[in-house]
């Protein structure tokens, strides 16, 4: 099974966008900030990233990783 990691800090996109992919055999692994996406990403590989591209409330930690 594909697995997709999907950083959103609104909550209504993400269950969008995991209604629209039901139809599809994939594992959606959800996170609300890029740290949360980068600490789910640890030892794991995910066959697509959905990455919103505006997340307010990070700060540049993550950017430095």
């Amino acid at each position: 099974m594909k697995t997709i990691l999907v950083v959103d800090d609104n909550a209504d996109r993400m269950q969008q966008f995991a209604q629209g992919m039901q139809r599809y055999e994939v594992d959606i692994v959800f996170a609300q900030s890029n740290a949360e996406a980068m600490e789910k990403m640890e030892g794991r590989n995910f066959d697509a990233i959905a990455l919103e591209t505006y997340l307010p409330r990070d700060d540049d930690e993550y950017r430095r990783r």
